[in-house]
C-alpha cells in the first residue's frame, strides 16, 4: 500500500522530492491519469505526508495528453491546480474555520499578482 510506503520512507526523513501522479491499474499495467482520475486516493496521499512531516516539493509528473493542447500546458495546468486544491483542503483542515477565509482571500491575491 503506497501510504505505508510513504509513512516508512517519510519518518525515516528519505522523501525529498514527491512526483505526485494517480494511475489506474497495478505494476507493470497501469495507464496514467489525472490526480482527481485514479485508483489512489490523493487526499489521503497528501495527509500522509503531512502526517510524516514532508514540507518539501509536490509535483505533477505525466499528464495524460488532450487534444489541441499543445505542450501539455492545460494538462500540467489542471494538475497543479488540483494539486494546490488538495494542500488547501488539508490545511483548512488543521487550521479550522475563521482561517480558512483568511487563507482563501489570501491565495487568491497571490494569484492575482
Amino acid at each position: 500500500e503506497i501510504f505505508d510506503v510513504i509513512r516508512y520512507f517519510g519518518q525515516r526523513r528519505k522523501i525529498f522530492n514527491v512526483h505526485f501522479r494517480n494511475i489506474k491499474g497495478g505494476f507493470l499495467n497501469f495507464q496514467e491519469t489525472f490526480p482527481d482520475d485514479g485508483d489512489v486516493n490523493m487526499l489521503l496521499a497528501i495527509r500522509v505526508y503531512k502526517e510524516v512531516g514532508y514540507d518539501g516539493m509536490l509535483m505533477p509528473d505525466h499528464v495524460p495528453r488532450i487534444e489541441g493542447d499543445e505542450g501539455g500546458r492545460q494538462a500540467f495546468a489542471f494538475a497543479f491546480g488540483y494539486i494546490q486544491a488538495l494542500l488547501q483542503m488539508v490545511s483548512q483542515r488543521i487550521r479550522g474555520g475563521c482561517e480558512r477565509s483568511r487563507g482563501h482571500q489570501a491565495a487568491s491575491r497571490n494569484y492575482q499578482s
